[in-house]
């Protein structure tokens, strides 16, 4: 099994979000959220084990520059009691840059579980972004530059962005995840300002061409969001987020970007 954890943070509350996946079922789990206090880290979710709701606790303590302890513990009392059932003792054999992925795609790998290896590597992005749903015709522009990085012999990748437009700064990254049962990726972004991952879009490709759908809310109402990819064995792949509220009968651009690999 092979897994993974992001790490966000958000600048305003000052807490960090923990997100964690496996490679089995690439889903990524709601997020433990908390903080450190005097070098010891407190981090809480709620989740549910067998059926039943429990909060989940992460604890991290003993943190070096090479080395770091952490216990994962459940309770099913609302926090009176707690029982640990993971502990984990870490220590780093090389530099954060020798920590590279564990490649791309395999022999044996899953039908659509290289649907997305044309976006590996480092590429420059040219983006036009407007406000969705309200009528808005103008397009701002950014540009920058982003990165695509394996994982999981393929079966997921980190995709981060850095661009620069008149008015602002876009930094986010995409964490995509295959399920190998259904065939399914799952997208799931998040941007520097709040540190939040958003709910994922699902889908996958057929000839060549991905759509992903995810229901989530615009100005406080209900909204169907969808993530579409093409061109992707083009020089220059292509992505359009759009909305609809209206249950899918029309939908609306907001977000367009056009990336071409740069060596």
């Amino acid at each position: 099994m092979e897994e993974l954890t992001v790490r966000t943070y958000n600048g305003e509350t000052h807490l960090w979000s923990q997100y964690w996946a496996n490679s089995r079922d690439g889903i990524l789990s709601s997020p433990q959220v908390g903080k450190f206090v005097h070098g010891q880290g407190e981090f809480y979710a709620l989740d549910n084990s067998d059926g039943k709701f429990i909060l989940v606790r992460y604890v991290w303590s003993k943190i070096t520059p090479t080395s770091a302890h952490v216990e994962q513990a459940f309770s099913d009392d609302g926090g009176r009691s707690w029982e640990v059932n993971r502990i984990s003792d870490m220590v780093r054999i090389g530099d954060a840059e020798d920590a590279t992925s564990s490649g791309a795609g395999t022999v044996d790998a899953q039908p659509g579980q290289r649907d997305f290896e044309p976006l590996l590597g480092r590429s420059s992005f040219h983006l036009k972004v407007r406000k969705a749903l309200c009528g808005a015709t103008q397009w701002v522009d950014y540009t920058g530059l982003g990165n695509c990085t394996p994982l999981w012999h393929g079966r997921a990748q980190l995709d981060t962005i850095n661009l620069e437009g008149p008015t602002k700064h876009i930094e986010g990254l995409t964490v995509r995840l295959f399920n190998p049962k259904t065939h399914e990726w799952r997208l799931y972004w998040a941007n520097s300002r709040d540190g939040l991952v958003v709910v994922p879009q699902i889908g996958q490709f057929k000839a060549g061409h991905g759509e992903f759908y995810a229901q989530d809310v615009l100005d406080d109402k209900s909204v169907l969001v969808k993530f579409d990819w093409s061109a992707m064995m083009s020089k220059s792949p292509h992505f359009e987020q759009l909305y609809s509220n209206d249950g899918g009968k029309n939908w609306e651009a907001n977000w367009i970007s056009d990336q071409t690999r740069v060596n």
